[in-house]
């Protein structure tokens, strides 16, 4: 089953709970893309695992690159 990956986005930023607990408003969460970096933990952790699981990656190498973005954007 092929996956769109920004549908996907589109649906969890709609979502209450992520709106509430990320960092953007909801005006700067309708122009997040995979194209740029919102600057957000949350978001960019979001993103990095849609990107893994519509590529198929394993849930180690998903974690791994999660992990990676947390710590980029934690410094």
């Amino acid at each position: 089953m092929k996956y769109d990956r920004n549908e996907m986005l589109r649906r969890f930023l709609a979502n209450e709970e992520l709106i509430q607990h990320s960092r953007l408003s909801r005006e700067e969460l309708k122009d997040v893309n995979f194209s740029d970096d919102s600057g957000d933990l949350l978001v960019e952790s979001l993103k990095s695992l849609l990107i893994a699981f519509c590529n198929g990656e394993t849930d180690t190498l998903t974690l791994r690159q999660i992990n990676l973005k947390i710590n980029e954007l934690s410094e």
